[in-house]
């Protein structure tokens, strides 16, 4: 019995089970169109992407003078304590809540840049408030 046409409502003449194969040949039939569609899409998106993105040129001469400004804040802290932190605060990572305490904990063992560095911050909280 051919499908095309077929319409659920139409089935009379029909056993329960050539019916329900009926329903599952639609539902089965909905789903590879919407897969196709979806990859056609997904395709179409995937070139649209592509089509956007510019690679540098190597040949293109490079801009020296955008130097990136030195770290300040949080990544000043980090890259001046880096050494501290390893000594005194093993095992313990920025977010976990535990870092600044411990460092405040060792204040009086701190290497001179990382208690300037800390410093600093604090300095730049004061003005800022």
């Amino acid at each position: 019995m051919p499908c095309e046409g077929f319409s659920v409502a139409d089935r009379s003449g029909m056993t329960n089970q050539e019916t329900s194969l009926m329903r599952t040949i639609a539902n089965v039939r909905s789903i590879l169109v919407t897969i196709v569609f979806s990859a056609a899409l997904g395709a179409a998106a995937m070139a649209t992407a592509q089509s956007n993105m510019t690679m540098p040129d190597p040949a293109a001469p490079t801009d020296q003078a955008t130097v990136p400004p030195p770290a300040s804040g949080r990544g000043a802290i980090m890259q001046a304590c880096s050494a501290d932190i390893a000594s005194f605060c093993a095992g313990m990572v920025l977010g976990d809540g535990k870092l600044g305490p411990c460092i405040r904990a060792h204040r009086s063992s701190l290497s001179s840049g990382c208690s300037a560095a800390l410093q600093s911050l604090r300095g730049a909280r004061g003005r800022r408030q």
